[in-house]
């Protein structure tokens, strides 16, 4: 009977340890053996070269260096101040690059007002309202699109070279009938819809990950994320930052103290093997009264 206890409180607890590590958010992969030589040029918007695949699965896209610079074409300027009280389109795109940039992931974008054009493959990262939304490859429930381009570097190495971002002009109803209204808070009313959560959305798409409902399916984890292809979520979730985190790990400090950031996971698995220990002291000592009764 104690063995049987034991073992249903050990599967508790593995459980209890598992879901603890689940994440959902996905990643850009060339799958693991795919036949892609050096020097391939992969446009995610015209090639199934990558595919959305859990961290593991393949080689991922990153980009090969810890700054990026984006050159914001969001014009022009509403003649009244939006909801959220911000008065230009470009600052609500810079203040998304800024909430990515706090995730402590080693890479970060910088935003600056110019002009370019997000369709065009050219490694400037533009972006910038476009009303064709980079002629037509704009899916029905989409109001934007980034077109992440890549070059493999070795079986081993996928290199981001371009990430523009394209968002339909406001104002213009997409295929579904939404729209990009304004930069409000607070819940979003068809057909409306928020300029900087958009944009929120597009620039995790520049760092390389992918729609987390694609790959794990359409669940309350997924939906959390600002990546869930249909999400209306405001800021970034746990599983958003960790997958920042996962792409582009903090580079390990050889100071002496640098060694305590990545000791998180260690303290969850030392607490789960104490309390298998404990009840397997208990299990022991249970049985020795038994034995002895």
């Amino acid at each position: 009977m104690y063995r049987s206890i034991l073992s249903r409180v050990l599967l508790v607890l593995w459980g209890v340890f598992a879901s603890a590590n689940a994440h959902a958010f996905a990643v850009f992969v060339v799958p693991t053996g795919a036949p892609v030589p050096a020097g391939t040029t992969i446009d995610l918007t015209v090639s199934a070269l990558a595919v959305p695949a859990a961290l593991g699965q393949g080689v991922p896209l990153t980009w090969k260096k810890t700054s990026v610079g984006v050159t914001l074409a969001f014009t022009p300027d509403p003649p009244a101040p939006f909801a959220n009280g911000t008065t230009s389109w470009n600052a609500n795109a810079l203040s998304t690059i800024a909430e990515w940039n706090a995730t402590g992931a080693n890479i970060a974008f910088s935003g600056g007002a110019g002009a370019g054009n997000p369709c065009v493959t050219d490694g400037v990262v533009v972006a910038a309202f476009d009303p064709s939304v980079c002629l037509g490859f704009l899916p029905s429930l989409a109001l934007g699109i980034t077109r992440l381009v890549a070059i493999v570097d070795s079986p081993a190495s996928v290199r981001i070279v371009d990430a523009d971002m394209a968002i339909i002009t406001p104002n213009t109803a997409s295929l579904s009938g939404a729209m990009v209204t304004g930069a409000f808070n607070g819940p979003v009313t068809f057909p409306s819809f928020d300029f900087r959560r958009l944009m929120l959305h597009e620039l995790g798409h520049a760092h390389g990950l992918a729609h987390p409902d694609m790959v794990f399916g359409d669940s309350a984890a997924t939906r959390a994320t600002v990546m869930h292809s249909q999400s209306v979520v405001q800021n970034l979730s746990a599983d958003d930052r960790n997958g920042a985190l996962a792409l582009y790990p903090v580079v390990a400090s050889s100071g002496g103290g640098g060694g305590g950031g990545g000791g998180g996971g260690g303290g969850s698995n030392a607490l789960v093997l104490a309390v298998l220990l404990t009840v397997a002291a208990l299990f022991k000592f249970m049985r020795s009264r038994v034995s002895h009764a």
